[in-house]
């Protein structure tokens, strides 16, 4: 309990120093909000000029904006989108789960795939399984994001039809009830098995093509982890006394082994929480990212602020299980609290 405590104590100062940082910088672009949003012709007349930053609070001093933002913010208002005209609170509510249910899929094939392979690979060090593995995870890795989404989406939809076309349901399937916001969840809550399948149809290419780059990544990190257990004294010394390899693997080195690999997940998924733009906008994917990058091309601040602390206090959130999954799994980390 007392971790637990502290750990929330220090999320206090960061969540500030992440808000000033995010005001700061988001205000920071070489781009007037007003211009971007009302025209170059529009722009010409300083009455209506006057007007959209007075209605906006832009005419006031950054300090009483930050104040007024972070004020706002704690009552769940984080402003009004310069561009939608609809409260960012309720954009965030539109597009986030589109987000959530493509980067909760993929890393779970990220971990499905990639830590058998780096443990496969670290057992059978230096031999072919082994090379082949860190070819391909590696070429995996190389792959620019956007070129492999653009060849899936050409040869799986477009040239074999075994994946369907952009968007998250078919064009004649109608979503169904909101309750979580995720496709395939709330289609098994309301009962709609064709339409879950359906959802999940359409979410499967994006992840894999999402997951290419962090499969190739844990599975090095999985193998380097591996590796370095194998080695242990306490191992070799089983392996002496005749204990099974499979013994030796997963009771004893994969729990010790999983310790790093549990902060480059936290770390991933908190990165594909934050929005992967390219692949969003190549599968017409209605997340967060392509919601960013709108609300980027017009300055659109209230947005952009948004997106960033919801960013920010989502890479905290995971920190923070990744912080409790330490002290649950690594008894030095209780001892050292304790």
């Amino acid at each position: 309990m007392n971790y637990l405590v502290r750990r929330l104590l220090l999320l206090v100062p960061v969540v500030f120093g992440v808000t000033v940082i995010v005001f700061g910088v988001s205000h920071a672009l070489p781009v007037d909000p007003v211009v971007a949003v009302i025209g170059e012709q529009a722009a010409e007349h300083p009455q209506i000029v006057a007007a959209y930053r007075a209605r906006w609070s832009l005419n006031k001093p950054l300090p009483e904006q930050y104040v007024a933002f972070i004020g706002n913010a704690l009552h769940g208002d984080l402003g009004v989108s310069l561009s939608s005209h609809r409260p960012v609170v309720q954009d965030l509510r539109d597009y986030f789960p589109a987000t959530a249910e493509l980067s909760v899929c993929s890393i779970l094939i990220t971990i499905v795939v990639a830590i058998p392979l780096g443990i496969v690979a670290a057992v059978f060090r230096g031999r072919p399984v082994d090379i082949v593995i860190r070819a391909g995870t590696l070429t995996g890795a190389s792959v620019p994001v956007f070129w492999a989404a653009l060849a899936a989406l050409s040869i799986f939809y477009v040239h074999l039809g075994l994946a369907p076309g952009p968007g998250r349901l078919d064009t004649m399937d109608v979503p169904p009830p909101a309750v979580t916001g995720l496709y395939t969840v709330d289609s098994l809550l309301s009962g709609r098995l064709s339409t879950f399948f359906d959802a999940l149809h359409h979410l499967m290419l994006p992840a894999i093509v999402l997951s290419g780059v962090t499969v190739g990544l844990l599975t090095r990190i999985m193998r380097t982890s591996m590796l370095a257990v194998l080695n242990q004294d306490y191992l070799r010394t089983a392996r002496s006394k005749g204990a099974p390899r499979r013994r030796v693997v997963f009771r004893h080195a994969l729990p010790n082994a999983a310790i790093p690999v549990i902060t480059v997940v936290g770390l991933v998924f908190g990165e594909l929480l934050s929005g992967a733009v390219l692949t969003e906008t190549i599968f017409g994917w209605p997340g967060i990212g392509r919601y960013a990058y709108e609300a980027a091309t017009v300055a659109d601040f209230p947005a952009i602020l948004g997106v960033a602390m919801l960013v920010a206090f989502a890479y905290l959130a995971v920190n923070f299980v990744v912080d409790l999954a330490y002290f649950a799994i690594d008894p030095r980390t209780r001892e050292a609290v304790g």
